[in-house]
């Protein structure tokens, strides 16, 4: 009996054992399942937290520096007297061209304010070849007279909101031959010669 019992307890020893490694093993898989959903699960995570990051970097590039959008790309038809090489703000919608005599007047609006606005121009029309000349400037209004190789203009614009500006922009081209005088130009003459008094 004793015998009996020993080799009893020795298989039920080895049962025991057996499904022991058995739920053990179990266990085990389904710890590295659960780690690898689990790995899984973070990876999903830090995907969206990336992807949300990526959309707020997206939005505040979206926000120029004085808090307005950024603009979207224009597909105005400008002028022909327009050149193409001389810059035009982002995002413009024409509402009138018009043709006075060799002027050219186009007004338009812009999504920006008129600080960015003005920026614009001082820093684009410089680097286009465009000379821009002594402006004005007050809270609501500014304007920049400039030349270039071909033309001369003059842009006026207007705040009529924080984040938006209505524009006028007048061109015409540079004359070939310098404009005569409409008077003789004063030349000097030497001493104790008469000279006929200018008439108009």
């Amino acid at each position: 009996m004793t015998a009996q019992a020993n080799k009893r307890g020795q298989t039920v020893g080895r049962a025991v054992v057996a499904s022991t490694l058995a739920v053990l093993g179990a266990g085990c898989s389904t710890a590295v399942e659960t780690s690898a959903s689990s790995g899984a699960g973070t990876a999903a995570a830090t995907a969206a937290a990336a992807a949300t990051a990526a959309a707020a970097a997206t939005a505040a590039a979206a926000v120029t520096s004085d808090g307005c959008p950024s603009p979207r790309a224009s597909a105005a038809e400008w002028p022909l007297a327009v050149p193409a090489d001389l810059p035009k703000p982002p995002g413009a919608v024409i509402s009138s061209s018009t043709v006075q005599g060799k002027t050219t007047v186009v007004r338009f609006t812009t999504d920006t304010s008129l600080e960015g606005s003005v920026r614009f121009l001082t820093s684009s029309l410089p680097r286009s070849g465009y000379t821009l000349a002594r402006g004005d400037a007050e809270a609501t209004e500014a304007d920049a007279p400039f030349s270039g190789p071909r033309l001369t203009g003059a842009w006026k614009m207007s705040a009529t909101g924080d984040c938006s500006t209505s524009w006028l922009l007048a061109v015409q081209p540079r004359s070939a031959t310098p404009a005569k005088p409409s008077t003789p130009p004063l030349i000097p003459h030497p001493p104790g010669v008469s000279v006929a008094p200018l008439s108009g």
